[in-house]
């Protein structure tokens, strides 16, 4: 009997495990050919990977020796300037910013004792023509007399208004060279100073010109004209001088300026002339009531349009009412209210105590207190006149 042949089996034999294995070497020179290929690849991703990742770091790098450099380039700098410029180091050292400040500092104590002295002589000026022709104008020899103040005042007003010019030149320049320096002067003379100056000069000189002592049949109603004239110019030479020009409404700060100095040179000057009337009255025995009474009508005018003006120009100037007792101008001015109390309560003294005492009895005693009080009351306000020229440059911050 014949066995049949068998047809192979697709059952999987023992040895078919090995199929996979066989063709595993192809497979894996193909995983191998295609890692070696990636490779590469991946090898220059990553080396462009950190060349990228480099990049930035070479920044730093190439900053770090610039920025190491830089100390030594910036020391060396002032080491070579230093030595080219020695003259200005010392100027600009502290020493030499004094010596530069010292023109300015001396020709300010130069400027304010000019000015102080210009304020007195335009009080006696203005004053003392008041005087003339309201308390002794029907008196001749007093007249003369008066008029010789009034001409010393007038030129002691063209000295202090020339050295005020010459020392604010000075104190512009920061240096004394400018007191000769016709660029320097001039640039003073194109400010509102310049034209308080120009009219302050002009009035002074035509006082001091027109106010010289009579001669016998001489017409002096020119000459009086002439006096009235510059008196009118000193008086508005002091809108264009101090706060006026700095503060409030200009026309009101103005018109109350010229206000305040026409009563309280009338007041002050008046009273300085009166003064020595007393005091000369005293030796000959002549009488003093008249004078006297005819001047205390007029302080007591211009004692009202004195504290109404001054008022308003403090208005003007001041920003808040501290400003009294915490800038120096305020403190100033709290001073000068004092004093003219002090004047004002010895004026009241005089016209209704002394006065009316001096009239019902001729006794030396009372004639003597009554001459003392003038006296001090033209004190008084003198002080009054030398603070308000220190007033005037004050400082109101």
């Amino acid at each position: 009997m014949a066995v049949p042949e068998s047809e192979p089996s697709t059952a999987p034999s023992p040895d078919s495990s090995d199929a996979p294995v066989d063709d595993s070497p192809d497979e894996a020179a193909e995983s191998a050919e295609a890692a070696a290929t990636s490779a590469p690849e991946s090898a220059t991703d990553k080396t462009g990977a950190a060349s990228n990742a480099e990049t930035p770091s070479t920044t730093p790098v190439t900053a770090a020796p610039s920025a190491a450099e830089a100390p030594p380039v910036t020391s060396v700098t002032p080491t070579t300037e230093t030595p080219a410029e020695p003259s200005t180091a010392g100027y600009d050292s502290p020493s030499g910013a004094a010596l530069r400040r010292s023109g300015a500092t001396g020709a300010q104590r130069v400027a304010e004792a000019a000015r102080i002295l210009g304020l007195l002589a335009t009080l006696a000026a203005v004053g003392g023509f008041d005087f003339m022709f309201l308390v002794v104008r029907d008196e001749p020899l007093e007249r003369t007399r008066v008029r010789v103040w009034v001409n010393a005042s007038g030129l002691a007003l063209v000295v202090s208004v020339v050295v005020a010019a010459l020392t604010q030149a000075v104190a512009i320049e920061s240096s004394w060279s400018a007191f000769w320096s016709v660029d320097a002067i001039a640039d003073v003379l194109s400010t509102p100073f310049g034209i308080a100056v120009g009219l302050r000069l002009a009035g002074g000189l035509a006082v001091f010109a027109a106010s010289r002592p009579q001669v016998d049949g001489q017409n002096r109603t020119p000459l009086t004209l002439i006096v009235f004239i510059g008196a009118v110019a000193v008086v508005a030479s002091y809108s264009f001088d101090g706060h006026t020009v700095t503060e409030g409404p200009r026309w009101l700060h103005a018109t109350a300026n010229v206000i305040h100095v026409c009563a309280a040179a009338v007041w002050s000057g008046g009273l300085a002339m009166l003064a020595d009337l007393l005091w000369r009255r005293h030796r000959s025995g002549a009488d003093v009531i008249r004078p006297l009474m005819r001047f205390s009508q007029m302080a007591a005018a211009t004692l009202v349009l004195a504290g109404a003006a001054g008022t308003t120009m403090a208005v003007l100037v001041m920003d808040r009412f501290a400003d009294l007792w915490s800038t120096s101008w305020g403190r100033l001015l709290l001073a000068k209210i004092a004093l003219v109390a002090v004047a004002a309560l010895l004026g009241g003294r005089n016209r209704w105590v002394l006065i009316p005492a001096a009239r019902r009895q001729s006794q030396a005693e009372t004639h003597q207190r009554l001459r003392r009080s003038v006296v001090l009351e033209a004190v008084a306000l003198g002080c009054v006149g030398v603070l308000t020229a220190f007033l005037v440059g004050a400082s109101t911050v």
